[in-house]
């Protein structure tokens, strides 16, 4: 008998960093609508990747800044699941994004 996952336990990890070079991982950030398509929750894995590195020229230890910039990015897309190094400072990140996000809608 074939092994079954239900579909409700699947994510889409477009594999950021993974064997791709740095244009690949913005292009991942930019088209996450395309991704959206596939029906199912977005998982992103962008802390202190070496793409990050690539854009800011910093070493890996350095890359808290630019990571927040991904995780902002990704979350004002409404990326479901974010796979972080630092999380207290981008649960911050992510929160400051959602209240935007609610004011934009409020008004």
């Amino acid at each position: 008998m074939p092994f079954r996952v239900p579909r409700e336990s699947l994510v889409v990890d477009p594999g950021v960093g993974f064997g791709t070079l740095h244009e690949d991982s913005l292009a991942m950030h930019v088209f996450v609508d395309e991704l959206r398509a596939l029906g199912l929750p977005l998982l992103f894995g962008t802390s202190r990747k070496s793409f990050l590195g690539h854009v800011t020229g910093k070493p890996v230890a350095e890359r808290g800044n630019a990571t927040a910039a991904s995780v902002a990015w990704l979350a004002g897309r409404r990326v479901e699941l974010l796979r972080v190094h630092d999380v207290a400072a981008m649960r911050d990140v992510v929160a400051v994004v959602d209240a935007l996000a609610a004011q934009e809608r409020a008004s």
